[in-house]
C-alpha cells in the first residue's frame, strides 16, 4: 500500500495560500456495484494546515472497469489521479471485479471554499458520478494577500456576468467609452484575453496531468508538485516566506501580464478600469484571485432571452447560443437551467462587492442604469457624458432582434404557445423567483 504522504510539522508562513479541510462527505455513485474509500486524508488530521491536498484512496466496481478519477470544482476539471493497483482491497473485496487505487494531488489557491471540490470518477461505458465532496477553509491571511503598492495595483477588473442575448455587448460597449475604462468603443476584448492568462495563471500552479501508473518513471511526476513537497518538508519552516514570495511574485506576473496586453489595446492607457464578459464557472474566482473586482450580474427574463436567441440564429443561420448542444425545446430549457444556476451560484457565492443590473432596466432608462454602473466601479460620468455614450451605441445596433427596446421587453407572452410557456415557467421558476421575475 502506498503511504500517504505526512502533512508538514512546522507552522505554515502567515501570507501563504494555507487551508484547512472543513468538511469531507462520502457521496452515494449514480452508478450501481460502485465502493469507495479514502485513506487519507483522515479525521484527525482536517485541522492541520495545508498548502497541498493530497487525495489517497481506492474505488471498486463490480461491473464497469474504471477509466478516469479526477478533481472537479465548479464543473471545472482541477486535476486528474494517477491510478495504480490495490492488491490489498482485491484481496479484501473479492467480489469487485475491477479495483482502482488512486491518488490527487493540487494546490487549490482558490477553489474550494465556497462551493465542495468534487472526486469524479468515469467508467468505460461511458458514465460519470461523484463519490467524495470536501469543503475547504483558507487562512484569513491567504484569502486576501495585500498587494504591493504600485500603479498596476490599482486597477480594478469588473467583469460582466450574464446569460447571452442579455444586453452585455450593449453595456459593454457603453462603458468602454467612458476614458477611466482601458477599453475602446464596443467591446474589443471578445476574445477574452485577460481570463485566458488569469487561466494560465492557475494552471502553471497545478499538478494537473498526470500518465497512468508505472509508464513513466518517478522523476516525470509534475515538477511543480515535487518543488512544493520539498518546501514542505522543510522542518525549519524558513522556505515558508519564500513560498509566499513565490506564490505572490506570480500572482504579480499575470495580473501585470493583463494590465499590460490592456493598456496596448486602449486608446487610454492611463485608465485604471478592465471591462470584459467572462463566463460562470471559473473565471470570476480567478480574477478576482488576482485584482480588486468589481463583477457586474446582468440578468434578463430567461423567457425573453430564449426570445432573442431564437431570432439571432435564425437571421445568422448559426446556431451559437445554447442551441449548439440542444436539439429540441426540452434539451434548450436543460441547457438554459444549467446556466442559469451557474450564474445564481455565482451571484449569490460572491461576498464582495457587487452590482446586479436588469436588462429590462438598462433598456428602459440606459443613462441612469449607466451612471449607477459607472459609480460602482469608480469611473467619473455626468448625466451628458452618459447620454452621448448612448446615442453613439445606438448605431451598432446589428445584435437587435426587436423593433425598439420596449418591444424586447415580455415578448415571450406573444411568441410562446401557452403550452411552451407552461413549460418555460415549471423549469425556470427557481430563477424567476428569485430575481422576481
Amino acid at each position: 500500500m502506498r503511504r500517504a504522504r505526512e502533512p508538514p510539522s512546522h507552522p505554515v508562513g502567515e501570507h501563504v495560500y494555507t487551508f484547512t479541510i472543513q468538511s469531507l462527505v462520502k457521496t452515494r455513485p449514480w452508478i450501481n456495484g460502485i465502493e469507495s474509500h479514502l485513506d487519507s486524508p483522515v479525521v484527525d488530521t482536517f485541522a492541520t494546515p495545508r498548502f497541498c491536498l493530497s487525495l489517497q484512496g481506492w474505488v471498486g466496481s463490480d461491473n464497469e472497469r474504471i477509466t478516469n478519477i479526477w478533481l472537479a470544482w465548479r464543473g471545472s476539471r482541477i486535476a486528474d489521479a494517477k491510478i495504480f493497483p490495490r492488491a490489498d482491497v482485491e484481496t479484501l473485496y473479492p467480489g469487485k471485479r475491477h479495483v482502482a487505487g488512486f491518488y490527487i494531488d493540487a494546490v487549490p489557491l482558490l477553489f474550494g471554499e465556497d462551493e465542495p471540490l468534487k472526486v469524479i470518477l468515469d467508467t468505460e461505458d461511458g458514465r460519470s458520478s461523484s463519490v467524495f465532496e470536501m469543503t475547504l477553509r483558507f487562512a484569513a491571511a491567504s484569502a486576501s494577500l495585500a498587494p504591493a503598492n504600485n500603479v498596476d495595483d490599482r486597477v480594478c477588473f469588473a467583469p460582466i456576468l450574464a446569460l447571452a442575448r442579455s444586453g452585455t455587448t450593449f453595456l459593454s460597449s457603453l462603458l468602454n467609452r467612458n476614458d477611466g475604462v482601458l477599453g475602446d468603443d464596443e467591446y474589443p476584448y471578445e476574445t477574452r484575453l485577460g481570463v485566458h492568462l488569469a487561466n494560465e495563471w492557475f494552471v502553471s500552479m497545478q499538478p494537473r496531468f498526470y500518465e497512468p501508473h508505472a509508464t513513466r518513471n518517478s522523476q516525470s511526476m509534475d515538477q511543480n508538485l515535487l518543488a512544493m513537497l520539498k518546501i514542505l518538508k522543510d522542518e525549519h519552516g524558513v522556505a515558508a516566506a519564500r513560498l509566499a514570495a513565490f506564490f505572490d511574485g506570480a500572482r504579480r506576473h499575470y495580473r501585470d501580464k493583463i494590465v499590460d496586453l490592456y493598456r496596448m489595446l486602449s486608446p487610454r492607457p492611463t485608465a485604471s478600469v478592465i471591462i470584459e464578459k467572462i463566463g460562470l464557472n471559473m473565471e470570476l474566482k480567478l480574477l478576482d484571485g488576482l485584482f480588486n473586482t468589481k463583477p457586474i450580474f446582468l440578468i434578463r427574463d430567461p423567457r425573453d432571452v430564449l426570445m432573442s436567441m431564437r431570432v439571432f440564429n435564425e437571421r445568422r443561420g448559426i446556431y451559437e447560443f445554447h442551441q449548439a448542444h440542444a436539439k429540441n425545446f426540452g434539451e434548450l430549457l436543460f441547457s438554459m437551467s444549467a446556466n442559469l444556476m451557474q450564474l445564481v451560484a455565482n451571484y449569490d457565492g460572491y461576498a464582495g462587492e457587487k452590482i446586479l443590473v436588469r436588462y429590462e432596466d438598462l433598456m428602459r432608462d440606459p443613462v441612469a442604469v449607466l451612471q449607477q454602473v459607472q459609480s460602482f466601479i469608480g469611473i467619473a460620468g455626468s448625466t451628458n457624458d452618459a447620454a452621448r455614450a448612448v446615442e453613439k451605441a445606438a448605431v451598432h445596433r446589428e445584435h437587435v432582434t426587436a423593433a425598439s427596446p420596449a418591444a424586447s421587453i415580455g415578448r415571450w407572452q406573444n411568441e410562446l404557445t401557452p403550452s411552451e410557456q407552461t413549460t418555460m415557467n415549471w423549469f425556470l421558476q427557481p430563477f424567476l423567483s428569485r430575481f422576481g421575475y
